[in-house]
């Protein structure tokens, strides 16, 4: 199977995500070889993404730059760097298989967070965090640290579920 896509062709994340991501302006330059089996999949290629800018459920992702390569079995993010919301950032550097999580990486995948509000019907806080994503795409193990603070998380009770508690 051979994707390639240039320019604004990413567009087609709002439909495979049911809404979740949505593509909002920047370029994208995928070029995807995918051979072997189901099982074991080897993928030989890229994704370049230069001043995107994205909404991922509903969070203003912008200034996206990235430079992400497939190398057969595993997946390497060689830089990625982000705005998120009006002073979010994220950053995110290093490898990890596809597939088969035996194998070790050399410099495994770390995502950098600082400074994001975080909304949800549960939760408006600020989250910075540094996490290590061992394992493989498709059963990653984390490991890190997640700092919150400033805001709110709500919670319903067990034994009285029309009432809530908020802890700050």
């Amino acid at each position: 199977l051979k994707v390639e896509s240039h320019g604004d062709g990413m567009v087609f994340l709002t439909g495979l995500t049911k809404g979740n991501v949505s593509w909002t302006s920047g370029t994208a330059d995928l070029s995807l070889l995918i051979r072997g089996t189901p099982a074991k999949p080897l993928a030989n290629g890229f994704l370049v993404l230069k001043n995107s800018e994205l909404l991922f459920q509903d969070k203003e992702i912008n200034n996206l730059n990235s430079t992400m390569v497939f190398d057969f079995n595993r997946f390497e993010v060689q830089k990625l760097t982000a705005n998120i919301g009006p002073n979010g950032v994220i950053n995110a550097q290093g490898g990890i298989p596809l597939i088969d999580s035996t194998l070790i990486e050399s410099r495994p995948l770390e995502l950098l967070i600082e400074n994001t509000r975080i909304k949800t019907a549960f939760t408006d806080v600020k989250v910075s965090s540094n996490i290590i994503v061992k394992g493989s795409i498709l059963k990653p193990l984390l490991a890190g640290e997640a700092f919150i603070s400033e805001g709110s998380i709500f919670a319903k009770r067990a034994n009285n579920p029309g009432k809530s508690t908020s802890k700050k």
